[in-house]
């Protein structure tokens, strides 16, 4: 369990580096379906090395999202 989370941190800490604060919780909820569904394509095509590697990208979208401000709270335009 320790390597999922430290590969789901580092993951989160890269994106956020090239891709800066989320926009809004929409951007956010857009991203983690994005990411299911590839994580459901990787299920159905019995790929569960992939499959695990996307649970890593949900799981970094949702730290991410549950630990920073969006750019419009920072701008308080929320």
């Amino acid at each position: 369990m320790k390597d999922a989370i430290n590969k789901t941190t580092a993951r989160a800490l890269i994106a956020r580096k090239r891709y800066g604060k989320y926009a809004s919780p929409h951007e956010i909820l857009g991203i983690i379906a994005e990411e299911l569904h590839e994580a459901t394509i990787e299920v159905h095509a019995n790929n569960w090395p992939r499959f695990r590697e996307e649970l890593l990208d949900i799981a970094a979208v949702c730290i991410r999202g549950a630990s920073e401000v969006t750019i419009r709270e920072e701008i308080d335009q929320i």
